[in-house]
């Protein structure tokens, strides 16, 4: 998502320089309008209806501007408001802007320069705060793009690459399997020269990287929150190597709204990247990898968005039970993505991303320039996989396991949709999702006293299309496994989690033995909490108890699976109490 009348900017050492960009953007806005008037031949409109109306009217003798009086309170008004209507020639000039050379002919009427004008005005009037759904949340983005991005793909071409590129990770966002609404809006783009882009990367230094990074996005911010170019989180690209061979991305966990660490360093390399750059950013929302402190190893493999290593492809994506858990634990204390850029509804994205890039364009964005697709062998369907090859050596072909874009035409009269190459055909239905089979149970959470086992499945049977409804429901299952009572050692299994943290976890300066903790909130009896023996102080493990563990001493009946409290019944299955 853009917000309209945003600028980039490009910096140097030595001067800032700032040029308008995005006039055809405008021109697509829900509240922006260009036109003429019946029955009065040459005559223009350029009129925006945001909050009033604000523009210009222009026939062959005159040139009129209409603007309210007053702006910020379209919608708590009844009975519109007051506007007013005035000549240009009303306008006083100073003496200095009066032509003395009558022979000099009138300048003609730049309706997007206009247009460019009046949303200028109206982003400059204070943001309200929103009151939409409670799981609604804006991320509002500085993008920083260092001078290898930007020659790589060429001053000409780089800003619709870029645009593009942070369509697809909202889009990420806006997955289903997230349980959270989240936009992630851009409201700011710095394309930095080459001495500053050097200054700030340290080859094979990630962290030093980062904290340049970070510390520069800082220095960028607006003063006033209240501004239409106020960030809430930074996002860096480049294509140097910042770090070791195949590192992606680098990212603090938990900086959301943090002044100096709400920031991410990525490494672009193609619309894949965008996989990357919502995996960093998940990471400070608070997501840890899949399988790494949790128990969601077993969903990498189908294209987990927080995997290790990230396998998510454009047809096959979906973040894991953990990444729900993990971002639903912190995200109501972000309280700076609150706050709403927009004063109507969110605008439409884009058509299919793939419609302006075709198949060899993608190719040298993914593997480098010369890159092309490969045509040393021929596939039942190009839209499954993209292959690419060097003209230097055409029988090795590269792909990263994922298609093309939507959209990308894929034959004549065809694009690729999902991983096929369709029909194109603007009257297409919509087809809503519906879920495939269930994969088989992994393994059990606890060898005896009741444990929890996981099952999986995907939306794709078939998969959601042309604006058709995702899959109700959530995409896993669970049940209770090893139920037999353990030996009486092992019968508190609070407290054998607690107890694993002696030897490592340091509390105000030092050790500690740590004993099992009942937490008085019962929104938090399934976080790992732990007292000291030694002082009674109560510290929080940073974990979630294991899937399994009794949510509380005097309960025999409800139990912890992914952070939730859940009630067993019939021996058999859970029920969620939330539900």
């Amino acid at each position: 998502m853009v917000v309209e009348g945003n600028y980039t900017e490009s910096q140097n050492r030595s001067s800032v320089r700032t040029e308008r960009i995005l006039q055809r953007e405008l021109l697509k806005s829900d509240c922006t309008f260009i036109g003429d008037i019946s029955d009065l031949p040459g005559a223009s409109v350029a009129i925006n209806n945001c909050d009033g109306l604000a523009g210009l009217i222009r026939t062959d003798t005159d040139e009129y501007f209409i603007e309210p009086l007053e702006r910020g309170t379209q919608e708590v008004e009844e009975w519109g408001r007051v506007h007013v209507v005035y000549r240009r020639s009303a306008v006083l000039q100073a003496p200095s802007d009066i032509s003395l050379d009558y022979q000099t002919n009138e300048p003609e009427l730049d309706v997007p320069k206009v247009l460019d004008n009046i949303a200028n005005q109206i982003n400059q009037t204070v943001r309200r705060r929103r009151h939409s759904d409670y799981d609604d949340y804006n991320i509002e983005v500085l993008l920083g793009v260092d001078d290898s991005v930007v020659r790589f793909h060429g001053k000409e071409h780089v800003m619709n690459y870029l645009l593009t590129l942070m369509n697809i990770v909202n889009e990420i966002y806006h997955d289903e399997s997230l349980g959270v609404h989240i936009n992630v809006v851009l409201v700011r783009m710095i394309m930095l020269g080459y001495s500053k882009s050097i200054s700030l990367i340290e080859r094979g230094n990630p962290s030093r990287s980062l904290e340049n990074v970070c510390r520069w996005a800082h220095v960028q911010q607006k003063d006033n929150p209240e501004h239409s170019e106020h960030h809430d989180h930074a996002i860096f690209l480049t294509r140097q190597g910042f770090g070791p061979t195949g590192m992606q991305g680098y990212a603090p966990v938990t900086g959301m709204c943090h002044p100096v660490r709400s920031c991410t360093l990525n490494h672009e390399d193609g619309f894949s990247s965008a996989f990357v750059v919502a995996h960093e950013t998940g990471h400070v929302l608070g997501m840890e990898h899949d399988g790494q402190g949790n128990r969601c190893g077993d969903e990498t493999a189908m294209g987990s968005v927080m995997a290790p290593l990230v396998q998510a492809a454009f047809h096959r994506y979906h973040w894991s039970m953990c990444s729900g858990q993990e971002l639903k634990r912190y995200i109501h204390s972000y309280d700076c993505l609150l706050d709403d850029p927009f004063k109507h509804d969110w605008p439409p994205l884009p058509e299919l991303p793939g419609i302006n890039y075709s198949m060899d364009e993608q190719c040298r964005f993914d593997f480098g320039v010369g890159y092309k697709i490969c045509t040393s062998f021929r596939t039942n369907d190009p839209c499954k996989q993209l292959w690419c090859s060097h003209p230097d050596n055409p029988y090795f072909c590269k792909t990263k396991k994922g298609p093309p874009l939507d959209g990308t035409e894929c034959a004549p009269g065809k694009w690729c949709y999902k991983g096929h190459c369709m029909w194109k055909n603007a009257n297409q239905l919509k087809q809503d999702g519906a879920w495939g089979g269930w994969s088989k149970y992994g393994t059990c959470s606890r060898s005896c006293g009741m444990g929890v086992r996981f099952r999986t499945r995907q939306c794709n049977s078939p998969a959601p299309a042309n604006g058709g409804q995702d899959c109700p429901g959530v995409n896993y299952g669970y049940q209770l496994c090893n139920m037999d009572d353990c030996p009486k050692h092992y019968e508190d299994f609070r407290a054998q989690q607690c107890q694993l943290r002696n030897s490592h976890f340091e509390f105000q300066g030092g050790k500690h033995h740590w004993l099992p903790y009942e937490h008085p909130d019962t929104h938090k009896r399934c976080h790992l909490y732990c007292q000291s023996k030694e002082t009674s102080d109560v510290a929080y493990m940073k974990h979630l108890v294991h899937d399994g563990t009794r949510c509380s001493y005097k309960d025999h009946y409800s139990i912890c699976v992914r952070g939730e409290c859940v009630v067993c019944h019939h021996h058999k299955s859970i029920r969620n109490l939330n539900n």
